[in-house]
């Protein structure tokens, strides 16, 4: 057995194992939220060729803003592997952020040079209560493929930047003097000297300061990074064994420019998963800053490529994809918000307590007190970092925490959800980073297996944590009672929650949760349309009416509420009003199929088939699936006499649904006009089988 190949393997698998088994309960779940619109009626999924529409920016069919294409991809990986089933959708997050864990080990391993502070890295990302919503949440895809290419980018970096740093002629004698010596140690940047008889002086008196048993417990420091070990057990002629170094499973030296471009094709990979990866430059030139052992300005210029690609980003793609919310508030008050944002995600991460689908962010004044707080943290945290200056690993860890939330502190306005734990999945590995080092630097006294053993208690606490976290995420039922349990006086947790008691039929409870969104946000116009929906239902067409001019009246863009107004309209009989209603949501969105379907019903039941047939035309080649359109076309191709056509389009919308009675009913009925008897008979039986009660009349029930 090979035993070097074993320990290495061993953390892996930890690491693996502990994060699967924290996120697994996640495959019981269904889709929630957004997931719905995203993934499971997302109809540009489920063709090789559509999916790639999401590549042009600006054109993605549901006109999301975040320019996520390589995301999109992903879905339709779990299209074909799993026909987006929840389970397998959920099972395809938990793997990648397992594979994202070990990356991160990965990574801490070329920082620290040392198995068990990476070990500590790679469970506390895996594990972080925080990352629920990024992993557990289907339609978050984009921050774990978009953190799994920038992770691999950053590891093939800091390898091809090991084997670029190659040591001076000068820098290679001093380290093979000293490990011909069989010294433990080591010698820093500082202590190498310029001369070749300083060489050997230097390292006489380091043999001679130094006891056998220190030299053998010399731990590497955080500053070496192993970059000068590597090199010299690499290419010198000395040759310890295989126990003693280590490195053995290094192999011969890679071709590193192969390193290098691979690291440029993940990157570009990572900026196609998640805008926020652009950061990743800014990341790299501080690594070659802080790690580098010499040549750092040669070195430095390496990352002008990664910051080309950063511009080319934003010239190419950051006007259609990266545009300022509607209605966000001056630079001013956003350079306000911006302390305030990166302390909610500090404490978030360090304490993990508390946690929300939904928080808001008050619009606080530069000079209030309250927001004189947040700068107050960050302050402290910049102090500690000043102090610990001598550890470069916890510099690194404090500015990496602070360069990865640039893209999500608000500068640039975020909108209606300003403040979200998905995105401190990237950030937290600074937090991971900065906990491993302070493990790193413990006591003497403090025993390697204490410390193993208390970071396994601390891995399967915050696993437990995590576990719990998932079921908030079960349902949106579940998700919403949560949310505004810990967010009582927040409007969309209980304007959401009105909506699941509307459609669950529960018209009392539906209003209550309304008006309550309606306190905590009266500008909210999804609110109003959504008590008009209340209204409506119980045919109180007046207050219907009413709450929906006034969704209007805050929010005139949006296509829905028209339609809204179309169906009361069309319920109270009044035919010109409802047409008139349709058209203003066409003249708000042409792309809307809803609205091209309810005006072709509209021209159905007056009798226009063919004007009908026209607009179910328009709403199917914008929804293909729409099952509804398809078999309303039908209705009217069947009025207009063209009755192979009809069952065409009815044998479409048996296809889209096929749990659908009615077009299996239709279909019978042409068969039977056309004369195809067998084929007639079978339809009616599938209809009979869907709908018992057509066996007593062959008809449906009331005709």
């Amino acid at each position: 057995m090979n035993t070097e190949a074993y320990f290495r393997a061993r953390p892996l698998s930890v690491i693996a194992l502990v994060t699967l088994l924290a996120f697994f309960n996640a495959t019981r779940f269904g889709f929630v939220w957004e997931d719905q619109d995203r993934v499971r009626d997302n109809v540009a999924l489920r063709s090789f060729t559509s999916v790639f529409v999401h590549f042009i920016p600006g054109r993605n069919p549901l006109d999301f803003k975040a320019y996520t294409p390589v995301a999109y991809v992903s879905y339709y990986g779990d299209h074909l592997l799993w026909n987006l089933v929840p389970a397998g959708c959920h099972l395809t997050n938990i793997v990648l952020h397992a594979l994202n864990a070990l990356l991160a080990y990965a990574l801490a391993r070329e920082l620290f040079a040392r198995r068990m502070p990476a070990l500590i890295v790679g469970l506390l990302f895996g594990v972080q209560p925080i990352h629920t919503e990024a992993v557990t949440w289907i339609k978050n895809r984009a921050e774990l493929v978009g953190g799994l290419f920038f992770l691999l980018s950053w590891l093939l970096f800091a390898k091809w930047l090991q084997r670029a740093a190659a040591p001076s002629p000068l820098h290679r004698y001093a380290w093979e003097s000293c490990l011909s010596e069989k010294i433990s140690r080591p010698m820093t940047n500082d202590e190498i000297p310029n001369d070749e008889s300083a060489v050997r002086r230097t390292n006489d008196e380091t043999r001679k300061g130094r006891s056998t048993s220190e030299r053998a417990n010399w731990r590497f420091g955080l500053r070496d990074s192993g970059f000068f070990r590597t090199w010299v057990l690499r290419h010198s002629s000395f040759r310890p064994p295989v126990a003693d170094c280590g490195y053995a499973a290094l192999g011969s030296t890679p071709h590193v420019p192969r390193l290098y471009a691979l690291s440029l094709l993940c990157f570009i990979l990572s900026l196609l998963s998640k805008p926020a990866a652009m950061t990743l430059a800014a990341v790299l030139a501080l690594h070659v800053l802080l790690f580098a052992p010499r040549q750092r300005f040669r070195l430095l210029l390496a990352t002008a490529p990664f910051f080309v690609l950063v511009a080319l980003y934003f010239v190419l793609i950051g006007r259609a994809a990266g545009q300022s919310e509607p209605g966000s508030p001056p630079l001013l008050a956003r350079l306000s918000l911006v302390p305030a944002t990166l302390c909610f995600y500090l404490r978030a991460t360090v304490f993990p307590f508390n946690l929300s689908a939904d928080h808001k962010l008050a619009n606080a004044a530069v000079w209030n007190l309250a927001a004189l707080k947040p700068v107050l943290g960050l302050a402290i945290l910049l102090a500690f970092a000043a102090l610990a200056r001598k550890s470069k690993l916890v510099v690194f860890s404090v500015l990496f925490f602070l360069l990865a939330l640039v893209p999500v502190s608000n500068l640039k306005f975020l909108g209606a959800r300003p403040l979200a734990e998905q995105r401190a999945y990237m950030p937290s590995l600074g937090y991971c980073l900065l906990f491993a080092a302070a493990v790193a630097s413990r006591p003497k006294r403090a025993s390697s297996r204490v410390v193993c053993v208390l970071a396994m208690a601390a891995a399967v606490a915050l696993s437990a944590a995590t576990a719990q976290r998932n079921f908030a995420w079960r349902t949106n039922f579940a998700l919403w009672s949560d949310t505004s349990l810990k967010s009582p006086d927040y409007g969309r947790p209980r304007h959401n929650l009105g909506e699941l008691y509307f459609y669950l039929g529960r018209l009392r409870a539906a209003e209550r949760e309304s008006h309550h969104a309606l306190r905590a946000d009266p500008k909210s116009a999804i609110s109003y349309a959504n008590l008009g929906n209340i209204h409506a239902a119980r045919r109180e067409y007046a207050q219907a009416i009413a709450c929906y001019g006034k969704a209007i009246e805050l929010k005139p863009d949006l296509a829905e509420f028209y339609t809204n107004v179309a169906i009361v309209h069309a319920e109270m009989g009044d035919a010109p009003k409802a047409e008139a209603a349709w058209q203003k949501a066409l003249a708000v969105d042409s792309k809307n199929a809803r609205a091209h379907y309810g005006l072709g019903n509209l021209h159905r039941y007056r009798g226009r088939h063919e004007e009908a047939v026209r607009e179910f035309d328009q709403a199917i080649a914008l929804k293909p699936d729409y099952h509804e359109a398809l078999h309303n076309r039908g209705l009217s191709l069947d009025k207009l006499g063209r009755i192979p056509e009809a069952i065409g389009s009815l044998e479409k919308a048996v296809q889209a649904n096929p749990e659908a009675w009615m077009p299996y009913y239709e279909l019978s009925r042409l068969c039977a006009l056309l004369g195809e008897h067998e084929r007639a008979a079978a339809y009616l039986g599938q209809a009979i089988r869907l709908n018992p009660a057509l066996a007593q009349t062959g008809r449906p029930r009331g005709n």
